[in-house]
């Protein structure tokens, strides 16, 4: 069978790493493109173990700038007409890249790749399936997702950058790109995989500390807006689940607790609803039912993280 052909484009592939064990897989299979761009920068921010050099990459190193920064700072040190920001836990496809350029050509500013439904198990199976569920409804996003995302460097230069944020700042650029009128979409063919990483407890840990605090700076900037997607049926669907949860805690002298957790257990299946049919058909009911138990702990560790950055946020504005 005839190699395919391997062609350079005007593209400027930006990976930011920090004390990254896969940042050389990740370059490598970029390298490994039918297209392959014409420049390649790896940021190592602050490792511990400093990144080694990569044959045809060029490595930035800092002492620790965040990963937006860092995304910045690779952005800004290159010249080519397109960005392509991949991180460094990310392996792609050798048509990624080509599926990605065709997009853009059709008139988007910035199109991104999707994770694959690779074999995982656990909350990470949750959320990067729970992932994909969203990205197939909103194939036209208000947001970004920054792990694999090519971008016209106009639109980049217009926004500013990513913002400064612990975590989500892809979301944040994704949305002040909206406000001034450019277009978004996920391209479900360009898959990627998304290399494993720590265990459930680690996983919960960083989305209640860094994706709760950012989703408060996330309302301060934007409004209300979720991770994947500005949906009401989530907003209800995350009060649902709490508010049955919290029932049966409330002081007995308010009565109508029954009433009141089966109006929002009612309401919590009616909103998952679209979640638990998706899940089923991808993944079997068992998949599904076991789903619900890591909804419910995500939605809970992001909330009370958004709670605990918002009373620190309150704290010192007073």
């Amino acid at each position: 069978m005839a190699t395919p052909s391997v062609r350079t484009v005007p593209v400027a592939a930006v990976v930011p790493a920090r004390d990254s064990a896969s940042v050389w897989r990740a370059v490598s299979a970029i390298q490994a493109g039918t297209l392959t761009p014409a420049e390649i920068v790896v940021v190592d921010d602050g490792s511990r173990q400093p990144v080694d050099a990569i044959e045809s990459a060029t490595i930035l190193r800092t002492g620790g700038i965040g990963r937006a920064g860092a995304r910045n700072l690779g952005a800004r040190s290159t010249t080519a007409p397109l960005l392509w920001f991949v991180d460094s836990d990310v392996v792609v496809e050798p048509d990624t890249l080509s599926l990605l350029h065709i997009e853009l050509a059709k008139g988007m500013d910035g199109v991104m790749g999707v994770y694959s439904e690779s074999r995982r198990s656990g909350y990470e199976e949750f959320r990067l399936t729970h992932q994909r569920f969203h990205v197939a409804a909103h194939q036209e996003p208000r947001h970004v997702s920054a792990a694999c995302l090519l971008v016209r460097r106009t639109c980049f230069d217009r926004i500013g950058g990513f913002p400064h944020l612990p975590a989500m700042e892809d979301v944040a650029f994704g949305l002040a790109g909206t406000k001034l009128g450019y277009r978004w979409r996920s391209v479900l063919a360009a898959t990627v995989e998304h290399l494993p990483r720590p265990g459930a407890f680690a996983l919960l840990r960083r989305d209640h500390r860094e994706r709760g605090g950012s989703a408060v700076e996330l309302l301060a900037g934007h409004g209300p807006v979720l991770e994947h997607a500005a949906a009401p049926r989530e907003l209800v669907a995350a009060a649902a689940s709490l508010v049955a949860l919290a029932c049966p805690f409330l002081p007995r002298r308010l009565g109508g607790r029954a009433p009141i957790r089966l109006v929002a257990l009612a309401a919590w299946f009616a909103a998952d609803w679209p979640w638990l049919g998706y899940a089923v058909r991808r993944k079997g009911w068992r998949f599904a039912v076991r789903s619900v138990f890591w909804l419910v702990l995500f939605r809970t560790a992001v909330a009370s993280g958004a709670v605990r950055a918002g009373l620190r946020r309150l704290r010192r504005s007073t």
